[in-house]
């Protein structure tokens, strides 16, 4: 898992130190790995394994239940299995809070974060919908939001290493900006108005 989450970083740090380059390119090759990385979840969430409407539809709505069952009330190995499927569904989210902020420049933190979430959610629904032998579950959607949050906090650091970075290495040399991922403040907002 620490291996997964380094190398989101170097890609992460990779990504904003293009965007910082070359803004308009990077932006299109982000929303080509955003389409690319949605519907590699796809696959994975929503490839059905039995005839749609056979299932029934499932829910399962007590956060953690299988961690919280007894040892001797699980088969061999079911307690292993669903700490590896929580820790995947937490790792398929960390790339995508990147990928949105680097494609769609003027997205918010609560923005990005909200879509994140809002994709899991219309992951879970359309399970439950599907009634093909997949299961809506809190907890994909719980730990997609904390591989949401994860990836965020990545960005975050990444971006603001890249930063720091670029503005030491160009310095203060008249002429030269480095280009900042957050939209600069809107003419009517409060703080313009305080000045």
């Amino acid at each position: 898992m620490a291996l997964a989450l380094a190398a989101v970083f170097l890609g992460t740090l990779l990504l904003v130190s293009l965007s910082v380059r070359a803004p308009g390119t990077t932006s299109r090759v982000a929303r080509l790995f955003l389409v690319f990385w949605i519907m590699l979840i796809g696959a994975a969430t929503l490839t059905i394994s039995q005839p749609l409407g056979t299932g029934g539809n499932t829910f399962w709505p007590v956060p953690f239940e299988t961690l919280l069952t007894p040892d001797d009330l699980l088969a061999a190995g079911e307690k292993e299995m669903y700490i590896r499927q929580l820790t995947a569904n937490a790792l398929m989210f960390v790339p995508l809070p990147a990928l949105v902020r680097t494609s769609f420049g003027r997205a918010s933190v609560t923005q990005t974060l909200l879509a994140c979430i809002g994709l899991s959610a219309f992951i879970e629904l359309t399970q439950w919908l599907q009634s093909a032998g997949r299961v809506a579950d809190v907890d994909d959607l719980l730990l997609n939001s904390v591989g949401a949050t994860v990836g965020t906090v990545i960005h975050l650091a990444a971006a603001g290493t890249v930063y720091r970075w670029s503005s030491r290495r160009i310095g203060n040399r008249p002429g030269t900006t480095v280009r900042r991922e957050t939209p600069p403040r809107r003419r009517g907002s409060a703080s313009a108005r305080s000045r």
